[in-house]
């Protein structure tokens, strides 16, 4: 894009989110999160603009490779200064996201957590996240170049969606080729425990090489969870990323709505039932599914599940479209109006926000359970 039209469509966005933010309210941290609308800020409830951003940031268009080796020696000196026992806690996000941001660093520096990273996918939410958070704890690796991502909480299943989640491998491949652990969460997460105390045999010689958030059922490769997982740096999870944003970058050439998550779950299927099970390459790769009572996807912590009779053949496959009566792999999921009284007696480690279309909704249903924060503003920097 040519420097003046960049500005212009710059301009557009700006003038757009101030007419529709225009007369919008709040009081501190109590607020409606605007989807599509504009954006509060997070400490004062007043409007934050857009921070002007300088325009020699690489750019990259989204979903491809770039061309030639990349160095990335700065963002390995952040994470070099950051990481504690060879591990950082990551999250990676656009300008619309900023909100759930903040709530996902907040929520986990209150378990002790410090060695915290923000990957920004665009300029915008580069810029705002240094002076909000701080830059000792803000990288990126290639920017996102398109003004209609970057600026909006994006609805699950809508093509812009589908640009930002699929960046997971491109984000994290750099830092396991690093040598560096990484935990990897979305922002739609809160935290409520240290999670180094709660991912099995961590640290120990039976710990697996990559764990990953249970969703449809405890086997490895049934449709689990890539919003939450955590890699363990080694040849084999090199290679395991590698192959990964491959299969992502071929899939997004072909028509129709995908998520990185179902090319993670091939690649799973692959190395334990398919054409890469029982090569020399695999044999020593031990993936894990996280417990769903401590790492609790959205289907499990909103939702009642009841036993169904179904007939066989005809059960519908667990996602995001469960609802009300909708029977799900012989079970009928109900949503909640409050939260079940078995989280008093066993707090989970994180909730995922997620199996709810639209921000909106997701921010309601957070503070309808009472999972939004109230937060300080001498929490950040």
């Amino acid at each position: 894009m040519q420097p003046l039209l960049k500005w212009v469509a710059l301009l557009q966005v700006l003038l757009h989110a101030s007419g529709q933010v225009s007369g919008q309210t709040s009081s501190s941290f109590d607020f409606t999160f605007l989807e599509d609308r504009g954006h509060l800020d997070m400490v004062h409830g007043a409007r934050f603009n857009p921070p002007e951003v300088e325009g020699n940031l690489p750019l990259r268009t989204l979903l491809q490779l770039p061309e030639g080796p990349k160095n990335y020696d700065w963002q390995k000196n952040v994470i070099d200064n950051v990481k504690k026992n060879n591990r950082i806690v990551v999250c990676g996000a656009n300008y619309g996201f900023r909100s759930w941001i903040q709530q996902w660093y907040v929520s986990l520096r209150r378990t002790g957590v410090t060695e915290i990273v923000i990957i920004a996918l665009d300029q915008q939410v580069f810029e705002w996240a240094k002076e909000m958070i701080g830059e000792a704890h803000v990288i990126h690796f290639d920017l996102i170049d398109d003004q209609e991502v970057i600026g909006s909480a994006h609805r699950w299943r809508t093509k812009s969606y589908v640009q930002v989640v699929s960046q997971r491998a491109h984000i994290l491949k750099p830092i396991i080729e690093m040598g560096v652990d990484v935990l990897y969460a979305d922002t739609d997460i809160t935290w409520f425990k240290n999670p180094w105390d709660f991912i099995p045999n961590l640290g120990t010689s039976t710990q697996c090489d990559y764990y990953v958030q249970q969703e449809k059922s405890e086997v490895i490769g049934d449709y689990n969870c890539s919003g939450f997982m955590f890699i363990r740096a080694s040849l084999l999870t090199k290679l395991f990323m590698k192959i990964w944003e491959d299969k992502i970058i071929e899939r997004v050439k072909k028509p129709g709505f995908f998520t990185d998550q179902e090319e993670l779950n091939f690649l799973f299927e692959e190395i334990y039932r398919g054409h890469r099970k029982g090569s020399v390459e695999w044999k020593d790769f031990k993936a894990c599914v996280l417990p769903a009572a401590s790492f609790p996807v959205g289907v499990q912590y909103y939702f009642q599940k009841t036993k169904a009779k179904v007939q066989k053949g005809k059960e519908v496959k667990i996602s995001s479209d469960c609802k009300l009566g909708k029977e799900c792999l012989g079970f009928t999921f109900s949503p909640l109006a409050k939260p079940d009284k078995k989280w008093d007696k066993n707090p989970p480690v994180i909730v995922h926000h997620n199996y709810i279309k639209g921000n909106i909704e997701k921010v309601d249903r957070a503070k309808k359970f009472g999972l939004w924060l109230k937060l300080r503003e001498d929490e950040f920097q």
